[in-house]
């Protein structure tokens, strides 16, 4: 769920950008599309994971003592964080 959360804003970015130039330029679909994916796994892997992770620790991280009210709370972040990246993304390419 957390790789979902970096992943789809990352792969708008680069596709309403990077993508965009690289149709311009008139680079082929196919290597578009690889060099998009590196640069995507590339910023996933160095930059926003280790922020990801961090951040939702307190859900990540096991402890035996963790409640119910933690899980909750992990899946609420998850899913208020999908709605707004969503929505975002439906209003500026709307």
């Amino acid at each position: 769920m957390s790789v979902v959360l970096a992943l789809y804003p990352t792969v708008m970015v680069l596709n309403l950008t990077v993508g965009a130039e690289l149709d311009d330029l008139g680079v082929p679909g196919y290597l578009g599309l690889f060099l998009s994916n590196v640069l995507s796994v590339g910023i996933l892997t160095w930059l926003l994971m280790p922020l990801v992770n961090r951040a939702l620790a307190f859900w990540l991280v096991p402890r035996r003592t963790r409640g119910y009210r933690v899980h909750l709370a992990g899946a609420a972040v998850m899913v208020l964080g999908y709605l707004l990246f969503v929505t975002i993304f439906g209003l500026i390419t709307h």
